[in-house]
């Protein structure tokens, strides 16, 4: 890997890193939330909170007409060129639509909902909140603008500000008794907070003058068109499964697999961001596209790997932390982080494939991974329940790497996976052994596993000397950095 491609992927990686970050954050102030949730109003309140976030999300994923994705695509060349003009171009025109679509949309779910209309277990009520959350689901955009721009620590930021004001809106709200209708509302303040925040930090990158250009959105929309109905099916495919279990089963159920759900997304958060960030990172690269994307594929499956197999040995653990009824989703838990792991692979490919304008393949990938997870869910869920939704989700995850890995040929991508398998195998042999050696003992077991696969990663060279200082310059914070640099100068000049 030469030096230019090393920097590239150390930004990939920095941004990464941040975004990671807020997905902690989210998850850390989540856990509080739901936990605090769970204490004062039971698992029910969650289980319909979690169906009405379901809903909301996958209307805003109907709306949102793979704009996010277009958006990434144009500023990322524009900011690569310095093209600050038609940065806030692409930016502005997007915005000024998506607004004005997502209002329409929630204004005529209020009126439906004053009709006295309900759907299933969605009440009137239900609507009206869910009808809130789709009003402000256009700020998907904005986190396009910072991750294309490389500040994601923007995100972080405002991230923690949204958390900090669900936890300060919702748990006294649940407290006075409005229940799931407080506890939704708690994350309607975190999407205000989030918007009000953002637009006051685009001025910096997008200029202030509001400005419309209809050439703009329709590229934007052309660009991202072609990954709005991948990415409805695959919200579908993520979503329904909670839709489902609420509709076939108890809240309860639908809250823990909800908090299983969860749980599998921030473990392989940090390797889903980095892949994330591809999409504008490569985009703006004219040569070494595909060496970029594997190294980072490699590089975020080492960083993540030791952990998640560890927890797939102590799935208890974290369910148990948040409430005694939730370790039933173990089961589900442990099918969900493997699902997940697939996702980071299919995610890496298909952003490579944007750089490359492949979008029929992207298609074929995003339908090959979901199509069959949305018909496993109706027939595994009654079945099952919240461990036939894990079921249906590990199924199109499955099918959707296969068809990555096929797709990859095409474009003469190939990704060893051998030192996939390799990265995979250390870590699951070790945690085999520690499962054996100490079953309950997790405070042993999961530093033990994680210490012992780093060290045989660079022992065994699947990650070179190189790639560790890349991944310790990434994610360690300056002022540490720093005191490195001058502790080794002062060392070298001693006598």
């Amino acid at each position: 890997m030469s030096s230019s491609e090393l920097t590239t992927v150390s930004k990939v990686l920095k941004g990464g890193s941040w975004l990671y970050l807020s997905s902690i954050f989210t998850n850390f102030f989540g856990f509080i939330y739901w936990f605090a949730i769970s204490v004062i109003g039971g698992p029910s309140v969650l289980g319909y909170t979690s169906a009405i976030i379901g809903l909301a999300s996958l209307i805003n994923g109907v709306l949102g007409l793979g704009s996010g994705i277009g958006l990434q695509k144009f500023v990322g060349n524009c900011w690569s060129r310095g093209d600050r003009k038609g940065l806030a171009t692409y930016f502005w025109s997007t915005i000024i639509f998506s607004a004005l679509i997502y209002s329409i949309v929630s204004l005529a779910m209020i009126l439906i909902a004053l009709s006295g209309f309900s759907y299933s277990k969605f009440s009137p009520e239900a609507l009206i909140v869910c009808s809130l959350l789709v009003a402000l689901g256009f700020n998907v955009n904005f986190t396009a603008l910072f991750t294309a721009v490389l500040k994601t620590n923007i995100v972080a930021l405002v991230t923690i500000a949204g958390n900090i004001a669900r936890l300060c809106i919702g748990i006294p709200l649940v407290a006075l008794g409005w229940g799931w209708i407080g506890a939704s509302l708690g994350y309607v303040s975190h999407y205000f907070i989030a918007i009000v925040l953002y637009l006051f930090y685009s001025r910096k990158y997008a200029e202030k003058k509001l400005v419309f250009s209809t050439r703009a959105l329709f590229n934007v929309l052309k660009a991202g068109v072609v990954s709005w109905l991948p990415r409805v099916v695959m919200i579908l495919g993520q979503w329904l499964g909670v839709l489902v279990v609420f509709g076939s089963a108890s809240a309860v159920e639908t809250g823990a697999y909800y908090v299983a759900f969860m749980i599998s997304s921030v473990v392989v958060g940090f390797g889903t961001s980095i892949t994330t960030l591809l999409l504008p990172v490569l985009s703006g690269l004219a040569d070494g596209r595909k060496r970029v994307c594997w190294n980072t594929l490699k590089i975020s499956y080492a960083a993540i790997l030791p952990l998640v197999l560890t927890l797939i040995i102590y799935p208890w653990l974290p369910l148990k932390l948040l409430r005694e009824e939730y370790i039933a989703a173990s089961n589900s838990l442990v099918v969900l982080l493997i699902s997940s792991l697939l996702v980071i692979f299919i995610t890496a490919v298909t952003n490579l494939l944007y750089a490359y304008n492949g979008y029929l393949k992207i298609f074929t990938i995003g339908a090959a991974s979901n199509i069959p997870r949305i018909f496993s869910y109706f027939i595994l869920v009654p079945l099952y329940k919240g461990y036939g939704a894990a079921l249906s989700f590990l199924i199109g995850s499955i099918v959707g790497f296969i068809s990555s890995a096929v797709v990859s040929k095409s474009i003469d991508f190939h990704p060893s996976y051998r030192v996939i398998l390799l990265l995979s195998a250390i870590p699951a042999a070790l945690s085999s052994i520690v499962w054996f050696l100490f079953p309950m003992q997790w405070i042993i077991g999961i530093p033990l596993v994680v210490i012992l696969s780093y060290l045989a990663y660079i022992k065994l060279g699947l990650v070179s000397k190189q790639e560790t200082e890349v991944i310790l310059c990434t994610l360690l914070p300056s002022f540490i950095l720093n005191k490195i640099k001058i502790t080794a100068s002062s060392s070298i000049k001693k006598p």
